[in-house]
């Protein structure tokens, strides 16, 4: 799942969330990366095999981003949280890093 704060304070829980410039770049291939189970209302809830699989297509997803949009920047902030805790790490979005 998927948790998105914005600058008044204001936060919300989606299957996929986007925001900032690469947007309308970045939901699409989420939606596309993000295998789907379905929660009891109907909505769709990514669910993937393992961190690693979430981490990969977030990854492809910035990736793919940063190719058309300057402004989504050289490196994503990535933070995971499962179970086991947390992990935080800092990747580079260029080619060949």
């Amino acid at each position: 799942r998927a948790f998105v704060f914005d600058s008044v304070g204001s936060f919300g829980e989606a299957a996929a969330v986007a925001t900032g410039s690469a947007q309308k770049l970045l939901a699409p291939v989420l939606d596309s990366l993000s295998p789907r189970r379905f929660a009891g209302h109907g909505e769709a809830v990514p669910k993937f095999a393992d961190p690693s699989a979430a981490r990969a297509a977030l990854l492809a997803a910035f990736r793919a981003a940063a190719k058309r949009d300057v402004t989504v920047g050289d490196a994503l902030d990535l933070t995971l949280v499962t179970r086991e805790g947390v992990s935080r790490e800092r990747v580079s979005l260029l080619e060949g890093s």
